[in-house]
């Protein structure tokens, strides 16, 4: 059939034909009762009746040669198989299901350009559409020659074109789980494309809109290029180093409205949104954080954040779920502020377009910035300038290489000095109190161990001569003899011939034991300074050397 060139608006399908002269006269259509084979080029019809006129007749604007030119083809390239309306999937609660008539567009074969054809389908509820048991199937309105069914099939089907899916389900025994949600939707497909944009992606970038610091905790946002749903639009460069300004906002009392306080310049740096109605202050070595939204009317907001925050918390905090309404219906967050209490300097400033890279974490501690803070005041200082605010429980743990040149050591059981000491008299300034761990021996002799040369106190318990055998020297062992109330000789000997008694800084000779003169309180104290020789801290009486013993 010959392609008619008429304007598809104002085409009127009306009963009856007839073309009238200026004389009234209406002539005999040329070559019998019909009119056929007819271009019409230009001008109007009216009361004609077209038949036989198809979607495939109507050409559009074309450029000579090309393979597309009908309304038809316009329909085939541009639109696709799916879903239009109807094809509700209902569950029969045994087990089966009942698939509701419906309509939608179709292919007739797997390819994007093939003819499309709108087609409306039958009701299913037979053998056509059982369901797997332990399975999930498909349900799908397929060409089938012409005659479009409605069928479930085990296998997820990838032609799209000949196909309509409806939805899925999972069956087990007569407990369906039916999505229908899944279904190929091709009606009003503009609309629905706005919608979704709107909810789910209300603004999208294409380009700038980027902030940074400037001047002193000013910020800048580049020009921006953008869309809202499907209209694209642009936003002016602002710095508020220069003449632009910001609003800042935060809420009143309980989420109860929004305060604003306009013409802004800077970000703040001790203050945050508690939510009370006015503004909170940070506490020490806090961080605020500030969120920055744009209008599409050019128009700056800054929103406090709503906490007190460590730094890792402000990292983490999320954009406020509620923001003023002018930002909720037409602004867009493009930024991220952290500062920390009274600085001069944001901590951070991130942007919510530019792309983030997740680098590796510092692994060895000396990698991470700050070190030299002191921002931990819970912590000792290696350099002993914070004092402690409790009493030091050290637990069973030993003070190793301790220098107490000052103050009181109180508390003391039985204390132990275990070191190196490179000259024989000990200098100690300050006091120790507390308890010493005192013996009173009963024993004509008694053999020591390390155990009790410790800071031990041996007095002498039943006014009998008492012989004392040290053990073998070991730097820092010390003890402490003594004849009481009692006037009976006191005698000591190294553990044998290669350990030596140093009296008053001289040798008494190796092997060679020291003896008191039987007074009463004679005492001595001993010390070892190494693995062979012991050296007398101080004592009272004559003490002289008692040979080898």
């Amino acid at each position: 059939m010959k392609k008619y060139l008429i304007p598809l608006l104002g085409l009127l399908l009306v009963a009856g034909i007839g073309f009238a002269r200026r004389d009234g006269f209406v002539p005999t259509p040329y070559g019998g009762p019909d009119w056929a084979n007819v271009a019409i080029t230009g001008g109007t019809i009216t009361g004609v009746a077209i038949t036989g006129l198809t979607s495939a007749d109507i050409e559009m604007a074309i450029i000579a040669g090309a393979t597309y030119t009908t309304v038809q083809d316009m329909q085939n390239v541009f639109h696709s198989a799916g879903w239009v309306s109807g094809g509700g999937i209902t569950d029969d609660a045994d087990g089966t299901i009942t698939v509701a008539a419906g309509t939608g567009l179709i292919r007739a074969t797997d390819t994007a350009v093939a003819e499309i054809v709108f087609t409306d389908w039958a009701a299913e509820a037979g053998a056509n559409v059982a369901l797997a048991d332990n399975d999930i199937s498909w349900v799908y309105v397929e060409y089938n020659a012409g005659s479009p069914q409605v069928v479930a099939v085990t296998t997820e089907r990838t032609d799209y074109n000949t196909n309509i899916l409806l939805g899925s389900i999972q069956r087990t025994g007569t407990t369906l789980h039916i999505n229908v949600v899944d279904k190929h939707v091709v009606g009003d497909h503009a609309n629905s494309m706005i919608r979704r944009l709107k909810d789910t992606m209300a603004f999208a970038q294409v380009s700038g809109g980027i902030i940074s610091a400037t001047g002193t905790r000013n910020i800048a946002l580049t020009t921006g290029s953008f869309w809202q749903g499907l209209t694209e639009f642009s936003t002016a460069a602002f710095d508020s180093s220069g003449a632009d300004r910001f609003s800042y906002w935060y809420r009143l009392v309980s989420d109860s409205g929004w305060v604003e306080v306009a013409t802004q310049s800077a970000i703040h740096q001790t203050n945050y949104d508690d939510n009370s109605g006015t503004l909170a202050t940070l506490s020490n070595n806090k961080y605020g954080v500030h969120w920055v939204y744009l209008e599409v009317d050019d128009d700056v907001n800054v929103v406090y954040g709503q906490g007190d925050y460590t730094l890792a918390q402000a990292e983490d905090a999320q954009a406020p779920a509620a923001v003023p309404e002018q930002i909720l219906t037409h602004g867009f967050l493009v930024g991220k502020i952290i500062i920390k209490k009274s600085a001069a300097a944001f901590a951070q400033i991130e942007s919510a377009f530019t792309s983030t890279f997740a680098g590796s974490l510092a692994t060895d501690h000396g990698s991470l910035a700050g070190l030299a803070d002191d921002d931990h005041t819970q912590y000792l200082l290696a350099d002993g300038s914070r004092a402690l605010a409790g009493a030091w429980d050290m637990g069973s743990q030993n003070l190793t290489n301790v220098d107490i040149d000052s103050g009181t050591i109180n508390g003391v059981a039985s204390p132990s000095f275990t070191g190196t000491v490179a000259a024989d008299i000990v200098a100690a300034t300050g006091t120790i109190n507390g308890l010493v761990k005192v013996t009173l021996t009963t024993a004509a002799t008694l053999v020591l161990t390390a155990a009790n040369t410790a800071g031990d106190f041996h007095v002498n318990g039943d006014n009998d001569v008492i012989d004392y055998t040290l053990p073998g020297a070991a730097a820092g062992l010390t003890a402490c003899f003594y004849a009481g109330s009692f006037a009976q000789v006191v005698t000591i000997d190294p553990v044998d011939g290669t350990d030596t008694i140093y009296l008053d800084g001289a040798s008494v000779g190796a092997g060679d034991a020291i003896d008191s003169a039987g007074g009463v309180a004679d005492y001595v104290c001993l010390i070892a300074l190494d693995a062979t020789n012991w050296h007398t801290l101080g004592r009272s009486g004559t003490w002289v050397d008692g040979g080898v013993d």
